[in-house]
């Protein structure tokens, strides 16, 4: 009997669905494993859409594989918000990239995209839609 294999969406493809689910394991080539989800997260006195990455392992540590997906889904206008981090040298890593800590939550880092870092922070309690009008509450 075969086994069945799931083709994981890449990056992109989860990024263009519009509907439920709003959270998968994606196949990125430098990564191991990558676990996102779309989400609001209240930062800097403000709702925004983010693209949560709540697992991620790099195939090669150390090699730049995040600062240059990092680099890709910022410049795409995403806001990024990595969760739970665990490791030392990546929390050091994401300050050096210009992530900020979360107020509400311990070891979470945000990082806006380049749309929302125009509109600045804190100005009020509005929801910001990603780079592709993306609006999770819409359903």
């Amino acid at each position: 009997m075969e086994e069945e294999t799931i083709k994981l969406p890449t990056i992109d493809e989860f990024l263009q669905r519009k509907r439920y689910p709003f959270n998968s394991f994606v196949d990125e080539p430098e990564f191991r494993e990558l676990y996102v989800r779309r989400a609001l997260r209240f930062l800097g006195g403000k709702v925004y859409e983010v693209l949560d990455i709540a697992r991620i392992e790099a195939k090669v540590p150390g090699s730049g594989s995040f600062a240059r997906l990092a680099d890709r889904l910022l410049g795409q206008g995403l806001n990024l918000y990595v969760e739970s981090v665990l490791n030392p040298r990546f929390e050091r890593k994401l300050l050096e990239l210009g992530f900020t800590p979360s107020e509400t939550a311990p070891q979470c880092y945000y990082k806006l995209g380049k749309q929302d870092e125009d509109e600045g922070e804190g100005s009020g309690g509005s929801v910001a839609k990603g780079a592709d009008g993306f609006d999770p509450l819409s359903g």
